[in-house]
């Protein structure tokens, strides 16, 4: 019986219909393997780049620094170009890998917006098919979009979870993959600006908290890497949830107090650890590299 739902559940109408729209997709594009880098921004951003053809810290530290918003984008090419070399083939195999992901994340988003069939696969088709989708995918230069729209959809999943269960780690969650998507392309800074959207469509009601999320989501893309920043932006949002509570006439024991304090705090401290982890270990595999290679 188990054996039987399972099969059933496998093959429901709704897999089978995201099935062919990938198969479609795939059948669609696969033809994009063919073509070459081009003369248009290609060059610039991989072939000729000296930051993505050496993939070493000196090159990561620097698109870390003054390329922060293609950072990821530019890391991902320089580790596929350090493996395959000046070939275009698993450039363009790897956008076609993200727009198929990209796909699936558009299905389970509307899906849980929606609750018509029709309408979830209209929607995933044209996000699918789309002739404005084939600039992002064919071009590999646009494969920063496709990262970009991979990291904001999974942040759009989040946000939808943390309305429907107010648990704070899925905003913590949501942060970090608005920083992904910012760090991929710099539209991904008005991904905040965008769960306003959900809140209104969700029926969420309006308040000073529902703003000071997002604004602390801004504040941890710009301020990243200052410590300093998240101890003030956490004791903000500390008051302001206590601030919310008051306002709901929450009345909140000692024991849910605890809970909350240990909660930011937890996150506070876990966070400022990992920082300096990093600083510490990148800051002796710099100190390695200029040892060796002087």
């Amino acid at each position: 019986m188990k054996s039987q739902n399972y099969i059933r559940n496998l093959f429901s109408k709704e897999r089978i219909l995201l099935f062919a729209i990938l198969v479609a997709t795939f059948i669609s594009y696969f033809q994009i393997v063919n073509y070459e880098f081009i003369k248009w921004d290609d060059d610039t951003q991989i072939t000729e780049n000296k930051n993505v053809k050496n993939f070493d810290l000196q090159s990561v530290n620097y698109n870390l620094h003054q390329e922060r918003y293609t950072f990821i984008t530019l890391t991902t090419f320089s580790a596929v170009y350090s493996i395959w070399g000046n070939n275009p083939i698993p450039f363009h195999l790897l956008s076609l890998i993200f727009h198929l992901l990209n796909i699936i994340i558009v299905f389970l988003l509307v899906k849980k917006l929606l609750n018509n069939i029709n309408v979830i696969f209209l929607v995933t088709i044209l996000f699918a098919l789309h002739p404005l989708r084939v600039e992002s995918v064919a071009w590999i230069s646009e494969f920063k979009d496709l990262l970009f729209t991979f990291f904001s959809l999974i942040s759009f999943l989040l946000y939808v979870k943390y309305l429907q269960t107010c648990k704070l780690r899925f905003l913590f969650l949501t942060s970090l993959f608005v920083l992904f998507s910012s760090f991929s392309k710099i539209q991904g800074l008005f991904v905040p600006i965008s769960f306003l959207l959900f809140d209104f469509y969700f029926n969420r009601r309006f308040s000073l908290f529902l703003i000071l999320e997002k604004i602390l989501m801004l504040f941890a893309v710009f301020f990243v890497f200052q410590v300093k920043t998240y101890i003030i932006l956490s004791l903000i949002f500390i008051v302001s949830y206590a601030f919310k509570a008051r306002l709901k006439k929450i009345k909140l024991n000692n024991k849910q107090l605890k809970y909350v304090l240990f909660v930011f705090i937890s996150i506070l401290v876990a966070y400022t650890l990992f920082i300096l982890i990093i600083k510490l270990v990148y800051g002796q595999m710099i100190k390695m590299h200029k040892i060796i290679f002087q």
